[in-house]
């Protein structure tokens, strides 16, 4: 409604090293509340997600010594947003949630605090949209009105470049699937 087609969300995002180039990667946006509880269009949002990645191109023999770094990735992701609607009373809420699971192979090359990374895979996710709780249509009482539910599978393209300096890190990508989309942020790595 305000002409901008992006979303801010903060989130946290920790990976674990493993042995053997495993890294454990774990997404997480904490409940986040918002309006007044009970006002119209007050509601909470969360998300959260787990996936490993590990470095394969130490198992083939001849390009295990290439200068780039090839890994697989397999993650999974749930975001959960619900909102009050007011012809619902203090009942009615519109639910809307969308879980994906992705599968892909990354190659990148670091060049002294650069890294550009690619990367090509398949995502299949699944979202859910429903009106919830009693609603009065002409005196005609009707609960949980609506619910759609689509699945949508296809391959994935990533680009992207990482900017890293010291512990501060500056990244930006462009996806191409059947929903495109650019992520830009910053983080701070820990070790």
């Amino acid at each position: 409604g305000i002409g901008l087609n992006f979303l801010p969300v903060p989130t946290v995002n920790l990976g674990f090293g493993l042995p053997k180039g495993f890294d454990l990667k774990v997404r997480f946006v904490p409940t986040l509340k918002f309006g007044e509880e009970g006002d119209t269009g007050a509601g909470k949002f969360g998300l959260w997600g787990i996936g490993v990645m590990h470095d394969f191109k130490q198992w083939i023999p001849g390009i295990k010594a290439l200068p780039f770094d090839l890994s697989v990735f397999a993650g999974y992701t749930s975001m959960k947003f619900e909102a009050n609607v007011q012809e619902g009373g203090p009942n009615g809420k519109a639910e809307f949630s969308s879980a994906a699971t992705n599968f892909q192979v990354i190659i990148s090359k670091k060049i002294s605090v650069l890294t550009p990374y690619a990367s090509v895979g398949i995502n299949m996710a699944t979202t859910k949209l429903g009106v919830k709780g009693t609603y009065d249509f002409e005196g005609t009482q009707v609960k949980d009105p609506f619910t759609l539910s689509v699945a949508s599978n296809g391959p994935r393209a990533t680009a992207g470049l990482r900017l890293k300096f010291g512990p501060i890190a500056f990244h930006g990508d462009y996806t191409l699937a059947k929903y495109k989309s650019a992520t830009v942020g910053f983080g701070i790595a820990v070790r």
